[in-house]
C-alpha cells in the first residue's frame, strides 16, 4: 500500500487523523492489491509515493508478491512501514500458544528484514522494527491495531505524572518503554523491574506479558 502526501492519484483515500496533541495530517492512501494479477497497479502507484505499508499476514507470513514490493520500495528508495494483520487467526485458527505467537511473529519480521537487507544494496532503508513503530500490528477484521510506541505512550500517561494525556509524555520514556516490550526482555512481578533475562525458567518475554497474553484473553 504506497503511501503519498498529496491528493495526485485516481481515486484517492484521504484520511484526516488527530494525534495526540490535536494536530491533523491529511494522507493521501492508494489502495494497491497484494495480488499477483495486479501486480501492474504497483509500479504506477510506487512512483509518486513517499513511502509503503507492507500488509503481511500473520498466519501466511511473507510470500512472493511481499518480496517483489519490498524490491520495488528499495528500488525506489522507498521507506516502509510493515503492518502485521490477521493476528486473529494465530489465536483462532492456528491456535498457537502466546510463546509461539512471539517466535512466529518475530520470524516474520526477520524475514522482511533479511530481504530488506538483501535488495537495498546503496540505499538508506532503514529496518523495521516494532520498537520504533515501523512494525503495526493489526486485525483488520475486528478493526484494532497496536504499535510499541502508542501502547507505552498510553501506558505511561496513565500514570500519575501524565494523567491521561500522551501528549505530556517525555519521548524519550515512550522510547525506553517501547524497547523493553521486545525482544529479550523480561518484566519481573517481585521486583517490578525489567530485566534482560528471565526471572524464571518459564518466564514469558514481556512483549507475550504486556500485549500477547491480554490480546489471547480477549478472545478466548
Amino acid at each position: 500500500m504506497p503511501v503519498h502526501t498529496a491528493p495526485s492519484f485516481e481515486s484517492p483515500f484521504l484520511a484526516e487523523a488527530p494525534d495526540a496533541a490535536g494536530r491533523s495530517h491529511v494522507l493521501n492512501i492508494m489502495d494497491t492489491p497484494g495480488h499477483v494479477a495486479m501486480r501492474g497497479e504497483v509500479a504506477p502507484a510506487l512512483r509518486v509515493a513517499d513511502g509503503v505499508v507492507l500488509v503481511v499476514d500473520a498466519v501466511e507470513g511473507l510470500l512472493a508478491r511481499g518480496k517483489a514490493l519490498i524490491a520495488a520500495a528499495a528500488a525506489g528508495a522507498l521507506p516502509l512501514v510493515l503492518v502485521i494483520n490477521k493476528l486473529d487467526r494465530l489465536v483462532l485458527e492456528a491456535r498457537l500458544p502466546p510463546k509461539d505467537a512471539y517466535h512466529k511473529l518475530r520470524h516474520l519480521i526477520e524475514a522482511v528484514n533479511d530481504e530488506l537487507a538483501l535488495v537495498s544494496s546503496g540505499t538508506s532503508i532503514p529496518s523495521v522494527s516494532p520498537v520504533d513503530g515501523s512494525v503495526v500490528f493489526a486485525s483488520a477484521l475486528h478493526g484494532w491495531t497496536l504499535s510499541l510506541p502508542l501502547l507505552a505512550a498510553r501506558t505511561l500517561a496513565a500514570s500519575p505524572a501524565h494523567p491521561d494525556n500522551p501528549a505530556a509524555v517525555p519521548p524519550a520514556a515512550v522510547a525506553a518503554l517501547a524497547k523493553r516490550l521486545w525482544g529479550d526482555a523480561y518484566y519481573s512481578p517481585a521486583s517490578a523491574k525489567f530485566t534482560k533475562r528471565p526471572p524464571s525458567k518459564s518466564a514469558p518475554r514481556s512483549f507475550v506479558t504486556f500485549v500477547l497474553a491480554p490480546l489471547y484473553k480477549i478472545y478466548t
